[in-house]
């Protein structure tokens, strides 16, 4: 069976990890090929032996690239004539479905975002309403996302898959007890991810003044906003905003907790992969796929959401009371068994199966 998954770049990102880990699973399984619309380098890799078919447009987000994609995405599935096609996100998810309901080729379409506050484009919403009824399945990540995409794409169409995470590479590991009160998050430097908010809640924490530093993983637009803002609340020594890394397993290791302060999510990975570590997890109760890995009380606390002083006391509770922090940490290898990554492939996998049967 050939499989052919579409997404527009495989550079950092939730949606392109998960992407890049189903590519590389299903080598293993079946003849697979990538299709990207960027050439941006792959920040996650993939087999050196899978075929990757590069359409790229000189200019971006314009009606011509979409055309070109249109054109030559139709041109490589019409050579190919993969069994089936899996896309992720929606503006490339469009170009798929339309392409392969043309050729009649069962495509799998995945949402990974929080579709009640994410930001589409009016042109781009009636296209993905109308394009979306002639998917063969649409996957999401929660029942919540489910229960939105009822309204356009029929009940049984829609297939609830949340994220996974491969508990045996942190196995290698073991978690190192750094007495210098570290606290970690992990995420692009965007306004959704919420980092002004924990910027914010840490400089006024008790935290902050009994020695705690704050180390932030990440890139994006607001970098060098956000190191302003570092500046202005006189926290440079306490704050740390290091850049995108690739080690992020050593972080996660060497740090006490860790804390998510995004506005919205679709089904964080960076969390998942958080639990997996052991650490106690803080977030914001701000809906999709948060209270599906951190349960208020078991393995974290959840923050009211965007609420920067429910986040500070949050982060005060916790750095404060050790015996809460050894609960969490044995309740979160419970509560990532959901997850392991063989058990949400055995679901892809059938699903795959079953779409290629009708």
């Amino acid at each position: 069976m050939r499989v052919t998954f579409i997404i527009y770049h495989l550079s950092s990102g939730g949606a392109e990890r998960i992407l890049a880990s189903l590519v590389g699973y299903f080598y293993n399984h079946y003849d697979v090929e990538l299709i990207v619309y960027s050439n941006e380098d792959f920040f996650f890799p993939i087999p050196k032996t899978v075929r990757v078919h590069k359409i790229v447009s000189k200019k971006q987000n314009t009606l011509f690239s979409f055309v070109n994609r249109l054109i030559k995405t139709y041109s490589v599935l019409k050579n190919r004539k993969p069994d089936v096609v899996i896309s992720f996100l929606t503006e490339t998810n469009i170009v798929a479905t339309i392409c392969s309901s043309l050729l009649r080729i069962p495509i799998i379409v995945s949402e990974r975002t929080n579709p009640l506050k994410h930001k589409l484009s009016k042109a781009v919403l009636i296209l993905r309403n109308f394009v979306y009824k002639y998917c063969s399945s649409l996957v999401v990540q929660t029942n919540d996302s489910k229960q939105y995409f009822e309204q356009i794409v029929k009940g049984s169409k829609i297939v609830v898959i949340p994220n996974f995470v491969d508990l045996k590479k942190f196995d290698q590991f073991d978690r190192i007890c750094i007495p210098n009160k570290q606290i970690l998050s992990i995420g692009r430097l965007s306004f959704e991810k919420g980092h002004d908010l924990l910027i914010k809640a840490f400089a006024s924490s008790k935290s902050k003044q009994q020695g705690w530093k704050l180390i932030i993983v990440g890139d994006g637009p607001l970098f060098q906003m956000y190191n302003r803002l570092i500046e202005q609340l006189d926290s440079r020594e306490s704050i740390q905003l290091v850049g995108k890394k690739k080690n992020v397993l050593e972080y996660l290791f060497s740090s006490t907790f860790f804390v998510l302060p995004s506005r919205y999510e679709g089904f964080p990975n960076v969390l998942l992969e958080a639990t997996a570590t052991g650490l106690p997890c803080i977030a914001f109760n701000c809906g999709m796929g948060i209270a599906d890995v951190v349960e208020n009380g078991f393995n974290g606390l959840l923050a009211n959401a965007e609420d920067y002083e429910s986040l500070k006391e949050c982060i005060d509770s916790l750095s404060q009371n050790n015996e809460l922090q050894s609960k969490f940490k044995r309740n979160a290898k419970t509560k990532v068994q959901d997850f392991e990554i063989n058990k949400i492939m055995a679901l892809w996998n059938s699903l795959i199966k079953d779409v290629c049967k009708k």
